[in-house]
C-alpha cells in the first residue's frame, strides 16, 4: 500500500501537494502575508525548511515517483492501491465516477506547530460579458442567474465544486467537509493569486520545477529556494 499517490510527472499538480503538505512549515498565511508585503523572501529558512520537508515526504510516495502522471496517481487511489490522494476539491466527482463514492473523506493536513489544520484555496475562474458581444442584454441576464443561489446549487450538487454564490450548502457529504475546512482556516493559495501569475518565469513555475528536481535528486533545498526568489525579480522585471 502506498501511502500518498502522488504524481511527479506532472508537474503542476505538485505545487498544489506542496501546500498541503508542508504549506505549515514554511508559516502558511503568515508566510503569505510578509511576501506580499516584501517582508520575507523565498530564501527565508522557513521555506528552506519546507523545501526540505517535501523532499523527506517522498519515501511515502508512489515508487518511481518522477514517472507517475497524474492519471496514474488517481486511477492508484481509486483502486485502492494508496491510501491517500492529495488534491483539489476538483478531483472528488471524478473519484466518485471511478466507484469511490462512500469510500473516501477527506482532512487537512494537521499544523506542526499544533495550530488549526489550514486549507489552502483560490477562486479558479470568474465570469463576464465581452464588449464586443453582439447579444449584451441577453449575455447579462444569463449572467445575472448564474449568481443566483438556485444557478449555484445546481452547480454544487451536480459538478460536486464549492460555488461562490453566498446561502448554498454542498449536500454531498465529502464536498460538504471541504468546505468547512477552508471556512475554519482558508490559507489564499499565493502560486496562483495575487501577482504571481501562472506562467514562467513566475514563481508558481518555479516552484513547479524546483520540487520536480527535489524528487528526482537533481536539485537541493538551498538551490529550489534561490531559483523561486530569482523568479520573483524576474516575474517583477517582466511585468512592470
Amino acid at each position: 500500500m502506498t501511502p500518498l499517490a502522488v504524481t511527479g510527472k506532472d508537474a503542476w499538480q505538485l505545487v498544489n501537494v506542496f501546500d498541503a503538505l508542508v504549506g505549515t512549515v514554511y508559516g502558511g498565511r503568515d508566510f503569505v502575508t510578509r511576501i506580499l508585503s516584501g517582508a520575507a523572501s523565498f530564501t527565508d529558512p522557513a521555506m528552506v525548511r519546507a523545501l526540505e520537508a517535501f523532499q523527506g515526504y517522498a519515501e511515502y510516495f508512489s515508487r518511481f515517483v518522477s514517472a507517475v502522471s497524474m492519471a496514474d496517481s488517481r486511477a492508484m487511489f481509486a483502486a485502492g492501491r494508496a491510501a491517500m490522494f492529495p488534491g483539489g476539491s476538483w478531483e472528488l466527482s471524478g473519484l466518485q465516477r471511478a466507484g469511490m463514492d462512500g469510500d473516501i473523506g477527506v482532512f487537512s493536513i494537521p499544523d506542526h506547530t499544533g495550530g488549526p489544520p489550514p486549507t489552502w484555496g483560490y477562486e479558479d475562474g470568474s465570469l463576464g460579458v465581452s464588449a464586443a458581444s453582439p447579444h449584451p442584454k441577453e449575455a447579462m441576464a444569463l449572467l445575472r442567474w448564474m449568481a443566483t443561489p438556485e444557478f449555484g446549487q445546481a452547480f454544487t450538487d451536480q459538478l460536486k465544486q464549492p460555488s461562490s454564490v453566498n446561502g448554498v450548502t454542498p449536500h454531498d457529504p465529502v464536498l460538504a467537509q471541504m468546505v468547512t475546512n477552508f471556512t475554519a482556516n482558508p490559507v489564499p493559495m499565493m502560486w496562483v493569486t495575487d501577482y504571481f501569475g501562472v506562467s514562467s518565469p513566475a514563481p508558481y513555475a518555479a516552484l513547479m520545477n524546483e520540487v520536480q528536481k527535489l524528487l528526482a535528486g537533481a536539485t537541493t533545498a538551498q538551490q529550489a529556494a534561490a531559483a523561486i526568489a530569482q523568479s520573483v525579480v524576474e516575474w517583477n522585471a517582466q511585468t512592470r
